[in-house]
């Protein structure tokens, strides 16, 4: 090796391309860390001779965070999405009565509402004041190992599904709902999130249902390809694991 390789940095970057860090070949586990000049960096042990040898290492931090890949492959043979094709819908009933958030590997729930129109006989007889949107994980679904995401975003959604705007907790300050997340640690049957979408229902009662607008339920989109929590919700099959909309209104006789 020449000295030049070990002496400039950028020959020392055409030696050493850089490591990789992985699992054996039935992975079990997942690594996550954060890739920065201040949390990542090699060390290399050297022993130097004196009258006995004194064990020194050298400390390289990483230079450039954005020169590293990563990857996360998902193989779901053997499991209940096997038979389906990317980026398609599908129903629950066809998922074992539940559906799936997990965003690394890219599974999102819709949420739409088919009797939505049904609320406007409530507007002619009184004032819809306020719409909470409840979604409680299905029972034994999350544990410490199968943690639940800790912040659940609302998104519009048309039916291309695609991202529109998420739904804000305020609407002078534009801050996103976040969920709520309540967790229910004596019997886990409370655990839910709660989401205010009084402003979008009120949008969507007037649109045609059969065009496919409704909700997204995916995780914060910062970092939401690494993020590998899971959510696992019921239909309206699997008792109190389900969503359920709550309205509150005024009626007037």
């Amino acid at each position: 090796m020449e000295a030049a390789a070990l002496s400039i940095q950028t020959y020392f970057l055409q030696y050493f391309k850089g490591l990789t860090v992985s699992t054996s070949a039935t992975p079990s586990s997942i690594i996550n860390y954060s890739a920065t000049d201040s949390m990542l960096r090699m060390r290399l042990y050297y022993r130097e001779r004196s009258i006995t040898f004194i064990q020194k290492f050298v400390g390289f931090n990483l230079i450039n965070p954005e020169l590293q890949f990563n990857q996360v492959t998902i193989d779901r043979t053997n499991t209940i999405l096997s038979t389906f094709q990317k980026n398609t819908e599908i129903f629950a009933a066809q998922l074992g009565h539940a559906s799936y958030v997990q965003s690394a590997t890219g599974i999102f729930t819709k949420i739409t509402f088919l009797t939505l129109p049904d609320l406007l006989q409530i507007k002619k007889t009184g004032k819809i004041l306020k719409v909470q949107l409840i979604i409680k994980p299905l029972a034994g679904s999350f544990n410490k190992v199968y943690r639940l995401p800790t912040d659940l975003n609302l998104f519009t959604t048309d039916k291309n599904n695609l991202l529109g705007s998420a739904l804000a907790e305020n609407s002078s300050t534009g801050t996103i709902q976040n969920g709520n997340l309540t967790i229910d640690n004596l019997y886990g049957e409370n655990t839910s999130y709660t989401c205010d979408i009084t402003t979008s229902l009120q949008k969507l009662i007037t649109l045609n249902p059969n065009l496919g607008n409704g909700f997204l339920l995916y995780p914060p989109t910062t970092g939401s390809t690494n993020i590998f929590n899971r959510l696992i919700i019921g239909d309206n099959t699997t008792g109190t694991s389900k969503v359920q909309v709550k309205i509150f209104f005024l009626a007037v006789d």
